[in-house]
């Protein structure tokens, strides 16, 4: 019994530092502006990525949940924004700030951040931390994820790959205005699926 603990605690562990992790770099890509493909465009038909309906638009409000800024002090968050050149940085009760940014902004940190996922998705396959992980189908919003793997079991590293997926992909659905769900299932070798998770649990 005390093994099975020590084995839950450390999967706790892992996990928090994972979603820390993630959420770190997601934050770091995001206010250092990494180039775009579609920063400027304003409408959906020439920016998938984005919500914003209309090319009239000049500015929008968004709000970045309180989980992007675990452990940050509130001054250092707020002029981290507005070097950044968001304006009307306000911070909620909840840990979360509200900006008002340019739509070139806006259009800019959704590509960035969908840009980032990718790369987090695909930089799974046959890594040295998942190297049972054999391909890695999305959709282009995340909101289902398929892992793919090379044996019929779920190791430690599978185990948590949801939550790194789910934890970045909501992160993206929010900032980008699209609904906010993630569903991760593992596939085994034999075609079979293993497990599947959904956030957030209804």
């Amino acid at each position: 019994m005390n093994v099975c603990i020590s084995e839950k605690k450390d999967r706790i562990g892992i996990a928090s530092t994972c979603i820390a992790f993630i959420v770190g770099c997601l934050l770091l890509a995001t206010l250092t502006g990494c180039a775009t493909q579609n920063a400027g465009n304003v409408t959906k038909a020439t920016d998938q990525n984005s919500a914003v309906d209309s090319a009239t638009l000049l500015k929008k409000t968004i709000t970045f949940p309180a989980w992007y800024f675990q452990g940050k002090e509130k001054s250092d968050v707020v002029s981290a924004l507005q070097s950044q050149g968001y304006s009307d940085v306000i911070a909620n009760e909840d840990g979360s700030y509200t900006v008002t940014v340019s739509i070139d902004q806006y259009n800019q940190l959704v590509d960035s951040l969908h840009d980032n996922i990718v790369t987090l998705l695909n930089s799974t396959v046959g890594s040295a931390d998942s190297p049972n992980v054999l391909k890695v189908d999305y959709d282009n919003s995340f909101s289902n994820i398929k892992v793919y793997l090379t044996t019929n079991k779920i190791g430690l590293s599978e185990a948590l790959l949801p939550v790194k997926y789910y934890v970045a992909a909501c992160i993206y659905q929010q900032i980008a205005g699209q609904p906010v769900s993630c569903t991760v299932s593992i596939i085994g070798a034999d075609g079979n699926q293993l497990s599947s998770t959904t956030y957030p649990k209804n």
